[in-house]
Formats: C-alpha cells, sequence, structure tokens
C-alpha cells in the first residue's frame, strides 16, 4: 500500500510532442508548443512586421498633415537695380601688382629660396612656404607677411578700448 500511495502522489511529466510548426524537434508548452528554432523565427517575424506597421504610421503622420496643409505662399522680393561704378585705379589690375604675387610651392619638401632638400626639418612661415634653417628667419627669405599690422591687430583686438561715461559736476 505505500507504493500505492507513492505513485498518486508524484506526477509523471506530460508525453513529449513534435513541434506545431516543422515537426522534427519536440515543442515546449511554454513556446506555443514550438520548438526553440521555430519560436525564435515566429518572435523575429513579430517584431519585423511591428517595426514596419510602426514607420507606416509614421509616414503616413508625416505625409497627411503636409497633404492637407496648402503650400506656403512666397513673393519674390524685386531684382535690385542694377549700379553703374567706373572703374577706378584700385579696382583695374596692373602689371606689377600680378609680378608681385609670389608662385605656390609645389615641392614642399624644398626650401624655397635655394631649393636645398629639407624633408623633415623644414620650417613652414607665416607666407605659407617652407624653408631650410638658412632661410626660415623673414629677413633672410624675403617675407611678403606683414608682422606689424598682425601685431597690431592682435593687440585691438585683444585690448579694445573703454570710454567712461563723464561725470556730471553739482
Amino acid at each position: 500500500m505505500a507504493d500505492h500511495n507513492m505513485d498518486d502522489s508524484v506526477q509523471q511529466a506530460p508525453e513529449p510532442t513534435l513541434c506545431n510548426n516543422c515537426s522534427q524537434f519536440y515543442g515546449n508548452p511554454a513556446s506555443m508548443g514550438m520548438c526553440s528554432k521555430c519560436y525564435r523565427e515566429e518572435d523575429m517575424q513579430k517584431a519585423k512586421d511591428q517595426a514596419v506597421a510602426h514607420e507606416i504610421a509614421a509616414v503616413a503622420a508625416s505625409v497627411l498633415p503636409q497633404a492637407i496643409k496648402p503650400p506656403p505662399t512666397f513673393v519674390a522680393p524685386p531684382p535690385p537695380a542694377p549700379t553703374l561704378i567706373a572703374p577706378t585705379e584700385e579696382t583695374t589690375p596692373t602689371l606689377a601688382d600680378e609680378a608681385d604675387e609670389r608662385p605656390v610651392q609645389k615641392n614642399k619638401s624644398r626650401c624655397f629660396s635655394c631649393k636645398k632638400k629639407i624633408g623633415l626639418t623644414g620650417f613652414k612661415c607665416r607666407c605659407s612656404y617652407y624653408f631650410c634653417s638658412e632661410h626660415r628667419y623673414s629677413d633672410k627669405h624675403e617675407c611678403s607677411y606683414d608682422y606689424k599690422a598682425a601685431n597690431r591687430d592682435a593687440l585691438t583686438k585683444a585690448n579694445p578700448t573703454i570710454i567712461a561715461e563723464k561725470v556730471q559736476r553739482i
């Protein structure tokens, strides 16, 4: 009789069933009777369908309000009246100005003045040319950079003039 009571208290596991989808593997009741592979595929398909539905809803929401709104009206401003500028000496280029321009340095591994190979030890000047150790200073290579004007501008930007209000006398 003891054996009989023991059989009643122990519940037997349900008999394994094949997958509802593919019938190749055993299904699990927790995964709706499908095997793990089919359940994973089903879950991915549901997620993809939800994402597509969300995108369609977003596109429809963005398109529909634009379709209802009338397009904004744009009035173009009248074109400015043409003005004639008489050529002056400042605006017309002269041959002297064109001759003063220096050519672009093509080979940056050579000194611009003496064409000596400089390799990694080249110095770049503020006039945007590369020079050797002998010609790196501005007085040695006829530098076109205006140091006085650059420093004057830097000083005026760094030190703005402060004007105090006048004091009224009593």
